[in-house]
């Protein structure tokens, strides 16, 4: 069985800040995915931002070398994201540590 992955569809943004006062330092151009009540997305501020889905609150964020412009993928447990300096991966529920993958 495999886990029930949902992805919300969300246009091109400014920098984003909220009621909740989540904010992002860059535009948010890709769009978030859903795993377990927490929205995944990027931004070009740098940043892969975790956000409970139901809370608003801020769960973890990862900070890369480079602008996110690209969709999150989720599958089994994972999080897969590319930035503009690399790829990487993390299981889902275990936060910010995160594993660069060089590609290409």
């Amino acid at each position: 069985m495999s886990d029930a992955m949902t992805t919300i569809c969300m246009p091109s943004m400014p920098p984003m800040e909220n009621s909740s006062g989540i904010s992002t330092d860059g535009g948010i151009v890709s769009r978030p995915a859903a795993y377990e009540n927490n929205l995944f997305f990027g931004s070009e501020d740098k940043r892969l931002h975790v956000i409970g889905a139901r809370t608003g609150k801020v769960v973890w964020t990862y900070y890369t070398d480079g602008p996110i412009r690209s969709s999150p993928r989720i599958a089994e447990g994972h999080i897969f994201i590319g930035s503009d300096d690399h790829a990487f991966t993390r299981e889902c529920e275990h936060g910010p540590e995160c594993v660069a993958v060089h590609c290409g």
